[in-house]
C-alpha cells in the first residue's frame, strides 16, 4: 500500500506538470556580411538560422499562431513557414516572396493569419509612403491609409495603430489611429525623435525609442493612465523595444558594450541581462511565445 501510494502521488505530478513554455525571439543578425533571420533561444542562446541569400533581411515578425515568419529583402516582403519539434525550431517551407507594387515595400505588420500591413515606399511619389494591406490567400492588396506623414515603422493592435510621422526638421513623432471617424493624434509631441513603436499584447501599453541628442532610451506608456516611465544605458543606443508574452518583460536592443546586443528587464525596475551571445550582432527582434 506504501508503494501504492507513492505511485499515486508521482503520477499526480506527472499529471498537473505545467506544459513547455517559453519566448522565442526572430532577429537578424550578420552572417558572412549579410543580415539574415535567426530564431534565438533566449534562455540557451542556441540560434537557427532560416535564411540564406545575398541582400540583406530586416524587421522580422512572428504570425500570431507562429507559425510563420513574415520579413523584407531587397525592397520586397518574404514569408517563410516555421514549425516546432522537440522544442527545435525548423523550416518547413521556401521562402515565399510578396513582390511590392511599383516600389518598396517593407516593415511588415500582421494583422490576423491571413492578412499582413506593411508600408509601401513609392518611387514615383518618394515624398511620403502608404499603408498597405495583403491579403495571403489571394495577394489582393488594399491601400489603407494614404498621408504625407506616414513614415515606415508602424505596429498594429486592436486597439488601433501607432506609427512614426513627421519629418526631420522638426521631429518625428508618434501617432495613434483607433477609428478612422475620429481620425489620428499624436502620442508624443516634443523637439525629439521617436521611433520603433510596439503595442504590448494586451494592448494596455506602447513601447518606443525616444531619442536624446545623439543617444537614446525606452519609453513606456500606458494609455490609459497616462503613465510613462523611461530605462535604459546611459550614454549609447537603446532602441527596438519587444514585449514578452506575458507583457512584464521588455526586450529591447542596446550598444552598452560597444556591439548592438539584445538585453531585457522587468518593466518594473530595471534589471538588465544579456541574452545574446558575445560578440554576436543583433537586430530587429520580435518576441513569441511557445509551449509543447
Amino acid at each position: 500500500m506504501r508503494h501504492l501510494f507513492f505511485l499515486m502521488i508521482f503520477m499526480a505530478i506527472l499529471i498537473s506538470k505545467p506544459s513547455w513554455s517559453r519566448d522565442l525571439i526572430c532577429c537578424v543578425s550578420p552572417v558572412n556580411g549579410v543580415y539574415e533571420v535567426l530564431i534565438l533561444d533566449p534562455q540557451t542562446f542556441v540560434y537557427t538560422q532560416l535564411t540564406s541569400g545575398d541582400h540583406d533581411k530586416r524587421h522580422p515578425v512572428w504570425s500570431p499562431a507562429g507559425d510563420r515568419v513574415c520579413f523584407e529583402s531587397a525592397g520586397s516582403l518574404s514569408i517563410i513557414e516555421i514549425r516546432t519539434e522537440d522544442r527545435s525550431i525548423f523550416k518547413s517551407g521556401e521562402v515565399k516572396a510578396i513582390s511590392a507594387l511599383d516600389g518598396k515595400a517593407g516593415n511588415p505588420q500582421w494583422i490576423s493569419d491571413g492578412k499582413i500591413v506593411y508600408t509601401h515606399f513609392s518611387e514615383v511619389q518618394n515624398d511620403h509612403t502608404s499603408l498597405w494591406q495583403v491579403e495571403l490567400d489571394n495577394y489582393r492588396r488594399t491601400k489603407i491609409m494614404d498621408r504625407p506623414y506616414l513614415d515606415h515603422q508602424c505596429d498594429w493592435s486592436p486597439q488601433g495603430l501607432v506609427w512614426v510621422g513627421g519629418e526631420e526638421t522638426f521631429g518625428y513623432e508618434l501617432f495613434l489611429l483607433r477609428n478612422e471617424d475620429e481620425g489620428p493624434f499624436k502620442l508624443t509631441d516634443n523637439d525629439t525623435n521617436d521611433f520603433n513603436p510596439r503595442w504590448s499584447h494586451d494592448g494596455e501599453k506602447i513601447a518606443w525609442q525616444h531619442y536624446i541628442e545623439t543617444d537614446s532610451v525606452i519609453v513606456i506608456k500606458e494609455l490609459f493612465s497616462n503613465k510613462i516611465k523611461s530605462f535604459g544605458f546611459k550614454a549609447c543606443f537603446n532602441g527596438m523595444p519587444s514585449w514578452s508574452s506575458d507583457n512584464r518583460i521588455i526586450y529591447w536592443i542596446s550598444s552598452h558594450t560597444g556591439e548592438f546586443s539584445l538585453y531585457k528587464t522587468p518593466i518594473e525596475r530595471f534589471d538588465p541581462v544579456r541574452i545574446s551571445p558575445e560578440n554576436m550582432r543583433i537586430l530587429d527582434p520580435d518576441v513569441m511565445e511557445f509551449a509543447e
